[in-house]
């Protein structure tokens, strides 16, 4: 469905925080609530054209403009579970090697001073 909201503005506008700021004069970027009343990243930046007043926004739904920065939060937290397990696993293997051999050390030297 197509909106004609520049044909008929009395059916329907566009009035969000970011069109009122940009019309205003205003430059900027933030969170807004769309027309929808979706939170949306916003940014807007007046425009001035033969004497006409414009506003110029770019606008992408929140959940998908962090959308890659959730994923990559998981991805590090999963990295980082894995390598304290790795980390534990390894340290509990070099003990299970350098205890018999630290015992042993100490049984040579006790034995070296008994002769």
């Amino acid at each position: 469905m197509r909106n004609h909201f520049f044909r008929t503005p009395e059916k329907g506008r566009v009035e969000t925080a970011a069109s009122q700021k940009a019309l205003s004069g205003k430059s900027g970027a933030e969170i807004v609530i769309d027309y929808n009343g979706n939170p949306v990243l916003s940014a807007f930046s007046p425009i001035t054209f033969k004497s006409l007043n414009w506003a110029l926004m770019a606008e992408i739904d929140k959940a998908e403009a962090f959308a890659p920065a959730g994923r990559l939060l998981k991805v590090i937290l999963l990295i980082a579970t894995i390598s304290v397990f790795v980390i534990t696993i390894a340290l509990l293997f070099m003990r299970s090697i350098t205890k018999p051999i630290s015992q042993g050390v100490a049984f040579a030297k006790k034995s070296l001073k008994e002769t």
